[in-house]
């Protein structure tokens, strides 16, 4: 999801502070920095400036045996998801892993959305440039009030469409998640999947994950599991496999932040649907 707003003064200056900490130590595929000097620089750069959980270190290597990815694959039904499944996948999440899960639309890549070094781990395995903020998945109207602003529209708008393919920016509410998914614009996208595995998913993780696509930045978004691990699998602690997803195409991106209404992107809910409720 790529922002139209400018980061703040102070977002400006946050950014520029990941992307020093991200080339002294947290890698892109490819850059593996090592060393108890840039884990040092992490925890103290993290306790400074982001006010969350500090990173623990730079990531890992890619898992793989005789060249083969070691992604740990759960196979779960779609309408009545295994709690086994779910639990270890909600664990991996709150240990800082990446998981990556079914929705409605395309599979995401999930990661503790309040935890600095999760969030850094996605903009690393994703490629994806830090001035990206990155959509965050709740499963209620009360875990989305806690991190963010919502205003009459945005309530509105939540109560009409979500659970469904809306992802509503709107102004993140200060300490309540990590600045890396604002990417220092102190907005947050907020949708609410609608699909039980990745709606218990949040519900036995306790929190907001979030909600980018499990795709390689500019690529195509995966609608199958197999799509996803082909471009990320390397970096993935574990993967739930509910078959294709069932509309395929990313959710509509509806701004709310500031101003009027725009539609940032278009996507299974039509700007004619949206309209009804803009008036």
């Amino acid at each position: 999801m790529r922002s139209i707003a400018r980061p703040t003064k102070e977002g400006a200056s946050f950014i520029a502070s990941c992307k020093e900490v991200f080339l002294a130590g947290v890698p892109e595929p490819g850059l593996r920095g090592r060393g108890g000097r840039t884990a040092a620089k992490l925890k103290s750069w993290a306790k400074k400036s982001c006010g969350h959980r500090a990173f623990a270190g730079p990531n890992p290597a890619p898992r793989t045996t005789a060249g083969e990815p070691m992604v740990k694959i759960l196979e779960v039904d779609s309408l009545s998801p295994r709690v086994e499944a779910i639990a270890e996948a909600a664990t991996t999440i709150r240990t800082s892993g990446l998981v990556v899960y079914p929705t409605e639309t395309v599979y995401g890549l999930g990661a503790d959305a309040c935890s600095n070094e999760a969030v850094a781990k996605v903009f690393a395995t994703k490629r994806r440039p830090l001035e990206d903020p990155i959509p965050v998945a709740v499963n209620s109207f009360e875990l989305a009030n806690r991190i963010a602003k919502l205003t009459p529209v945005a309530e509105l708008a939540f109560k009409k469409f979500l659970p469904g393919p809306l992802t509503l920016v709107v102004k993140a509410k200060p300490g309540k998640i990590s600045k890396l998914v604002t990417a220092g614009t102190e907005n947050v996208g907020i949708r609410v999947p609608d699909h039980p595995v990745a709606l218990k998913l949040i519900e036995f993780v306790g929190g907001p994950i979030t909600a980018t696509s499990a795709n390689l930045s500019r690529k195509p978004a995966s609608i199958s599991l197999r799509g996803a691990l082909e471009q990320l699998g390397e970096h993935i602690d574990l993967a739930l496999d509910s078959g294709k997803c069932k509309l395929g195409t990313p959710s509509t991106v509806l701004d709310l932040s500031s101003g009027p209404p725009r539609i940032l992107r278009e996507g299974p809910i039509s700007k004619r649907e949206l309209s009804r409720i803009l008036k």
